[in-house]
């Protein structure tokens, strides 16, 4: 998950907050020409796009656009949001000689670095040779 913060000091005004792709396609909209109200708003991206897809892995974009009231300019913010889906990868176990053939060991790791979170629970069981 992604979130997006913004803060109003006072007053109210037009935005626009969208996220876009590489190509500078738009895949989410999350306000189009909406009225916000002066104080502090979160906005929390899924990764999935309009249609309730999840977007492929890539870098984007999000890009919100102030209307500037009583003459001010615009404002026009972005940053960047990187998907990556793919699960964790494990390699290099190191099991303890002293283990004897008690059952299982489970190990649970949680990634919650990714836009979905992912958990992966590796079994094993230990046997004498």
């Amino acid at each position: 998950m992604a979130s997006i913060s913004y803060t109003l000091h006072d007053g109210s005004t037009i935005i626009d907050l969208g996220i876009y792709d590489a190509n500078q396609n738009k895949v989410k909209t999350f306000l189009d020409q909406e009225l916000a109200i002066a104080g502090s708003h979160q906005l929390t991206w899924n990764g999935c796009n309009d249609s309730g897809i999840i977007v492929p892995d890539g870098i984007y974009t999000y890009q919100m656009n102030i209307q500037g009231t009583a003459g001010a300019s615009n404002i026009k913010k972005s940053g960047t949001i990187t998907v990556d889906t793919s699960p964790p990868r494990f390699s290099n176990w190191i099991i303890p000689s002293n283990t004897k053939d008690e059952g299982k060991i489970s190990v649970e790791v949680t990634d919650l670095s990714t836009i979905n979170t992912t958990a992966a629970i590796l079994q094993f069981s230990i046997a004498d040779s």
